[in-house]
C-alpha cells in the first residue's frame, strides 16, 4: 500500500472527497488541523463529541476503507498511544480540501 504523498495528488483529491461518513470526515479533517500532534481516542472522542469510544474506531475503519480503495494505507500513524497525522500529509490534505 502507498503513502500519501505530492506526487499523488489525483489519488489524495479521490480520497478526500470519497471521505462522506460524518463521523469519517470529522476525524480526518480533526487530524488534518492537528498535524504533528497526537490524541488517543478518549480525546478523539470528547474533541469530536462521539457519543461512544466505538465511534472513533468506526470513523477510523471507514476512512481505511476509502484509503484502501485507493490503494493507500491510512493518512496517520496509529499505534496504543494514538493516532497521529505527519505535517507532510496534513498539508497535503489540507491542500486538497480547499
Amino acid at each position: 500500500m502507498d503513502e500519501f504523498t505530492s506526487t499523488n495528488q489525483v489519488t489524495v483529491a479521490s480520497f478526500y472527497r470519497e471521505v462522506t461518513d460524518p463521523n469519517a470526515r470529522a476525524l480526518l479533517d480533526f487530524l488534518i488541523e492537528h498535524p504533528g500532534e497526537r490524541f488517543d481516542a478518549r480525546a478523539i472522542m470528547t474533541a469530536l463529541d462521539f457519543a461512544q469510544h466505538r465511534d472513533v474506531a468506526l470513523a477510523a475503519y471507514a476512512v481505511g476503507e476509502v484509503a484502501g480503495q485507493h490503494g493507500c494505507k491510512r493518512p496517520w500513524f496509529e499505534a496504543q498511544l494514538g493516532y497521529q497525522m505527519s505535517p507532510e500529509v496534513a498539508v497535503l490534505l489540507q491542500r486538497m480540501r480547499g
